[in-house]
């Protein structure tokens, strides 16, 4: 099993606040903590459970973790089967490396009667603590090819692929979803920070990636209509060297699978080792 603390994408905790003021006032971190506070002590349930939602969001951006917790252990308490709390209070917890306290939060999303939304996102991040803690991806295995999970299977290949090394989950991640963050990682469109456990931080979805690697140059020396092929086509250029990628490509409504590397080196340069390894090849923009 390789190392916990993978390279990976530093992502901003995101939050959702519903301010008050107009966009010409300027409102302080500590004015706006002392007016959900006293949200905090409405008689509404569902009030003062948003305000600590918000409480510990803002907690979060400001980075005063401990207090964030207090807020979620607060809404907790009011509100003990509010999947939202549990949510991201477990998120939270795996950033502090509790992962007995973040587990029992994601397990409690899956009783109850919840949110179809909820319950795969408690299923997909017990999978994903199991795989990062011990090591046993069985569960993610199972969830790869479910259609409920579509949303979560670029983060499912990438972690199947950091985890076991085995190449194939690579190159499926960067078939079948080349625009992800995860294949921004692979293709060096994404810079990495080192932050363990990355997958559980909100903000991934704010990430956008340009149609391809920055400075970088597809030279492509194969298009075969079976995967199988392209597949050992690959194999071929690793045993000599080079490290292949494998692109899903969709031609008159048929689709073909290029073979090829990435490469910022001088063009005619790139061609010409790869032609002295045996291999025809031609950049594709």
């Amino acid at each position: 099993m390789r190392k916990l603390g993978v390279l990976c994408v530093l992502l901003c905790v995101l939050c959702d606040l519903r301010l008050s003021a107009s966009p010409y006032e300027t409102i302080s971190l500590s004015s706006e903590i002392t007016r959900l506070q006293g949200l905090s002590r409405n008689q509404n349930t569902q009030s003062r459970v948003q305000a600590f939602l918000d409480l510990a969001r803002l907690y979060r951006l400001s980075g005063d973790t401990e207090a964030a917790l207090k807020a979620y252990e607060d809404a907790f308490v009011i509100s003990p089967n509010d999947g939202q709390v549990l949510l991201e209070m477990g998120h939270l917890l795996v950033s502090q490396g509790e992962y007995d306290r973040a587990l029992f939060a994601f397990n409690s999303l899956l009783s109850g009667n919840r949110e179809m939304d909820l319950l795969v996102q408690g299923l997909y991040y017990i999978s994903l603590l199991d795989a990062f803690r011990l090591g046993d991806t069985t569960a993610l295995n199972g969830l790869v090819n479910e259609p409920l999970f579509r949303d979560y299977h670029s983060r499912i290949l990438y972690t199947l692929w950091i985890i076991t090394g085995d190449r194939s989950w690579q190159n499926r991640l960067l078939r079948d979803f080349p625009q992800s963050p995860e294949a921004g990682i692979l293709s060096h469109r994404v810079e990495l920070g080192v932050i363990p456990l990355w997958l559980f931080y909100p903000g991934r979805e704010s990430i956008t990636l340009s149609p391809e690697p920055f400075g970088l140059v597809f030279f492509q020396t194969g298009l075969y209509n079976l995967e199988e092929n392209a597949q050992i086509a690959a194999d071929s250029l690793r045993r000599s060297d080079f490290s292949p990628q494998i692109l899903r490509r969709r031609v008159n409504d048929t689709d073909f699978w290029a073979v090829g590397v990435y490469s910022n080196m001088e063009e005619n340069a790139v061609i010409r080792q790869l032609n002295n390894a045996g291999y025809d090849a031609f950049p594709v923009r």
